[in-house]
């Protein structure tokens, strides 16, 4: 079984370029594995590496501003386990949104496999944790009659669940033109 190592430098080439030192040489490593790009134009990638930014700092500030309502909802464990993973899923997306934004296109293979992980596992994890917090903060408003607060709050989760859906799909569809490149 290989190593990172050995995964990593399976697209890479050992060269020896000319050069003024005192070996006369030097040794670098040129990618030779496939490249990732998306059949659209520049602007459009532009656009929609700003889509994904803005999302993800529109839904973190709609979580925020709804995990820190005062109100029953927010300390009950069926709410606040599932809210905590989804912070912890929020790092890593934002890392790869990060990643995607200021990376150049075209993408080197373990560029491209390392955001199309991270982006599904992300988008789909946090969209179905936050839709079972909006289920419950629902029910709990439901039950406990919290009124407006409860519903607000059962809305914040369900947008941000939503955001979550749709930049999976949009990452769907970016990727259904994809085109890869060998070197």
């Amino acid at each position: 079984m290989p190593n990172e190592k050995e995964k990593y430098f399976k697209n890479y080439k050992l060269e020896n370029i000319p050069d003024d030192s005192r070996k006369g040489y030097k040794r670098i490593y040129k990618y030779i594995g496939n490249y990732y790009s998306f059949d659209i134009s520049a602007t459009d990638i532009k656009k929609t590496k700003f889509l994904f930014l803005f999302l993800e700092i529109v839904s973190t500030l709609v979580f925020i501003f709804t995990a820190l309502q005062k109100n029953p909802i927010n300390t009950n464990r069926l709410c606040i386990i599932p809210a905590l993973i989804t912070i912890c899923l929020w790092i890593f997306e934002y890392v790869a949104v990060g990643f995607f934004c200021f990376v150049k296109f075209p993408l080197k293979e373990e560029d491209y496999k390392r955001i199309n992980s991270t982006f599904y596992i992300t988008f789909i994890c946090r969209f179905l944790l936050l839709l079972i917090t909006s289920i419950v903060s629902f029910i709990l408003s439901i039950n406990f009659s919290l009124g407006v607060n409860g519903i607000l709050i059962f809305f914040g989760y369900l947008l941000c669940s939503i955001i979550a859906l749709f930049l999976k799909i949009q990452y769907k569809l970016l990727n259904s033109k994809l085109k890869i490149s060998s070197n």
